[in-house]
């Protein structure tokens, strides 16, 4: 099951903050669809780590690199408030990266204390490990994006690549929900929301957590330089200013 892609680029989207992805999108239709039965192919994690990581780039059934705020969560004391957050694949480097807000002051800065950063980022994968045997995904893109969570906890205000969805809350029911039409010219994808975690208790033996996963990598459709278009279009002009001569001649 295949969506078409897009002819828009994607716009800047803002979910009660401003928005850091370096690019600006366009609205896409994208919408809940059945699950595709296709591989697993790689993309982020957050949890409630207890005195573990935070969050992480996940691939192969592991995540690094990960954030991991100084031991203890910087959220133990935001039981039940909202964290914004951010997963970006930035198909032109082949870069998927994972923003998280713990601290809660609207930005997404890194500090200067060692295991305080709110940012990572990766673009080399474990060969066979994302389900398709590659490394190197630049220049990829992705029809559809899985959202997993298992715990007390919620997704809301959930944006992806513009289009605004229903908030996802498990009450601690493993849940999955597949979304479809996240391709578009560019191949970038971009998800935010706010995650609040509800309590410290989760289920299927892990923490309250939440997955992003990518699936079924396609290469990305060339989008034409605006010069290119232009010298096109020139040259389409040429053409048909030469065929009218002739016709008058």
């Amino acid at each position: 099951m295949k969506f078409p892609l897009k002819n828009a680029a994607l716009a800047a989207v803002s979910v009660l903050f401003v928005s850091t992805a370096a690019y600006s999108p366009a609205a896409l239709a994208v919408s809940v669809v059945a699950d595709p039965a296709v591989a697993n192919e790689f993309g982020a994690k957050i949890r409630w780590g207890g005195t573990g990581y935070e969050a992480g780039i996940r691939d192969n059934g592991a995540d690094t690199p990960t954030l991991n705020a100084t031991g203890a969560p910087v959220w133990s004391s935001h039981i039940g408030n909202p964290h914004n957050f951010e997963v970006f694949w930035d198909s032109s480097t082949g870069t998927v990266s994972l923003k998280v807000d713990f601290n809660r002051d609207s930005s997404f800065a890194d500090t200067v204390a060692a295991g305080t950063d709110e940012t990572i980022s990766r673009n080399v994968f474990l060969a066979g490990g994302s389900g398709q045997g590659l490394t190197d995904y630049t220049g990829k893109a992705f029809n559809f994006v899985t959202i997993s969570g298992n715990g007390f906890s919620s997704l809301t205000n959930l944006v992806i690549n513009g289009s605004s969805l229903p908030s996802i809350t498990p009450g601690g029911v493993f849940t999955q929900f597949y979304y479809g039409g996240t391709n578009n010219p560019t191949g970038d994808i971009l998800i935010t929301g706010q995650v609040t975690f509800l309590n410290a208790t989760g289920n299927f033996g892990e923490s309250p957590a939440w997955n992003f996963s990518f699936k079924e990598p396609v290469p990305v459709t060339p989008v034409p330089e605006p010069s290119a278009v232009a010298l096109m279009l020139a040259g389409l002009g040429v053409v048909g200013f030469a065929a009218r001569r002739r016709r008058v001649r």
